[in-house]
């Protein structure tokens, strides 16, 4: 019995064990790049203990450096503002957004708005669940 063991941990051992080796890097990857990219819908904001429901603004993290920013009004209207991932680290990320110009449904519109960098604490991250930190309000995010 000992020896049919041996033997079949000689034949499928090392073919086991170098499958493992190649999927093993992809299937420990905890980049943070690669666990907010996606589509998060913004859930609650909270702010001097008061929490707040939201259930129609999405923020996009693209390739670890395009951001977005969507609200949706009705079915029919929304708005998207497009900006810069220009930094991040486990705790931190650092947006710039262009305010000046967003689209709609119609197309591009140009506003007064200027262009902002914010600097958000990453309070957690992890599964579907997303809760960042800035300027005393916290964003609670769902994954879309």
């Amino acid at each position: 019995m000992q020896l049919a063991y041996q033997s079949y941990i000689q034949k499928y051992g090392k073919r086991f064990l170098f499958y493992l080796s190649c999927c093993l890097p992809f299937a420990c990857s905890d980049d943070i790049g690669n666990r907010i990219e996606g589509q998060w819908q913004l859930k609650t904001i909270e702010e001097n203990g008061i929490v707040s429901p939201v259930d129609t603004i999405f923020y996009s993290f693209m390739r670890e450096r395009v951001f977005s920013c969507t609200l949706l009004l009705n079915p029919d209207e929304s708005y998207i503002w497009y900006g810069y991932i220009d930094a991040l680290s486990d705790q931190q990320m650092q947006l710039s957004l262009d305010w000046n110009n967003y689209y709609t449904t119609t197309g591009k519109v140009e506003s007064e708005g200027g262009s902002q960098q914010r600097i958000f604490d990453i309070l957690h991250l992890g599964g579907n669940y997303l809760t960042l930190f800035s300027n005393d309000i916290t964003y609670s995010f769902k994954k879309h």
